[in-house]
């Protein structure tokens, strides 16, 4: 026996043209934790202006390094934008107080100092 032009959808294959999208809920986790407060854009800012002082630059020169503005570089220190991290790792002399400053702002951190004796 033939089959008909009328034969229902659920009779024949689905061709791909048929398939109708469907909406989807996906329930997903939350970036961080509640109780872990988001560090703000004025927090990091002085991070960097800690490392600024630790390397004894003016913002002009740390702007300079980090090949930026030197208002954009201040707008940062300030916290009305947020700071690129990544352009701030690109100075490796930044790096280190750049970190201790972010390590300082977790309030679980220890400081050690060691002294090598130049013979």
């Amino acid at each position: 026996m033939s089959r008909s032009v009328a034969e229902s959808a659920p009779d024949r294959h689905r061709v791909i043209g048929d398939v109708r999208p469907a909406m989807v809920k996906a329930d997903l986790p939350k970036g961080e934790p509640e109780d872990v407060p988001a560090i703000t854009d004025a927090e990091i800012g002085a991070c960097l202006d800690f490392a600024r002082r630790a390397v004894g630059w003016t913002v002009d020169q740390l702007a300079r390094e980090l090949g930026k503005d030197s208002k954009q570089v201040a707008r940062w220190m300030r916290g009305e934008e947020r700071t690129q991290i990544a352009v701030v790792f690109n100075v490796a002399v930044l790096r280190k107080p750049f970190v201790i400053a972010l390590a300082k702002l977790s309030g679980e951190f220890r400081i050690e100092t060691t002294l090598h004796s130049v013979a």
